[in-house]
Parts: C-alpha cells; sequence; structure tokens
C-alpha cells in the first residue's frame, strides 16, 4: 500500500503519459511526447491537431435552459438573507456585500 504523498506523483506520472492531464515540467512534456507519438507520423499528429481545431471552430453555444418573461432580480439584503438560509448580517458583512456588488454593477466583466 502506497501514502497518499507517495501514490500523488505516481498517478501524476500516469495521467500525464495517458494524455489525460496537460504536463507542467520539462520532464512531464518529455514523458507525455515519449508516450503519446509512439508509433505515429508527423503527418497523422498535424492531421489530428486540425481535425481538434475544426472542431473547436464549430462549437455552438447551448441554447438557453429557460427563458423568463420578466428579469427577476432580488435586493442584496434578500439575496445574502437567502444564501445564509434567511440569517440576518451584521452591518459590516452586508456593507461589503453591497459594495462589491455596485463594484461589478459599475464595471461588469465583457
Amino acid at each position: 500500500m502506497h501514502s497518499a504523498d507517495e501514490m500523488t506523483p505516481a498517478l501524476r506520472k500516469a495521467l500525464v503519459e495517458s494524455g489525460a492531464i496537460i504536463p507542467t515540467t520539462p520532464e512531464e512534456v518529455e514523458l507525455a511526447e515519449s508516450h503519446l507519438t509512439r508509433g505515429v507520423t508527423r503527418q497523422e499528429v498535424e492531421a489530428a491537431f486540425a481535425k481538434l481545431e475544426a472542431s473547436l471552430d464549430d462549437i455552438k453555444p447551448a441554447p438557453p435552459f429557460m427563458r423568463l418573461d420578466a428579469c427577476v432580480m432580488l435586493s442584496t439584503e434578500e439575496l445574502a438573507l437567502a444564501a445564509r438560509n434567511g440569517k440576518p448580517l451584521d452591518a459590516e458583512t452586508m456593507a461589503k456585500i453591497e459594495d462589491s456588488v455596485s463594484r461589478v454593477m459599475r464595471n461588469p466583466r465583457k
């Protein structure tokens, strides 16, 4: 039986070898390349990447799950209470939440 510390590097190595995770060190890159390209020609690798790129270009956004006729907006206080199963917040925490919400509303991410 292996400890968690001993198992983690072995598991990571196996995942890198199989291509299940992205290698992050030069050693892992070398390991991945040696296991992923055995018996594969350069043309086969390039064709596989071209196929992958083409499939990524064809991805369409998922249709909306549901459509609402009206926008439902809860106040910051209602959201905070709902998140805490109806327990009220102290004034300091409430002020932090309101400040965060107002900053996001002024500068929404695009």
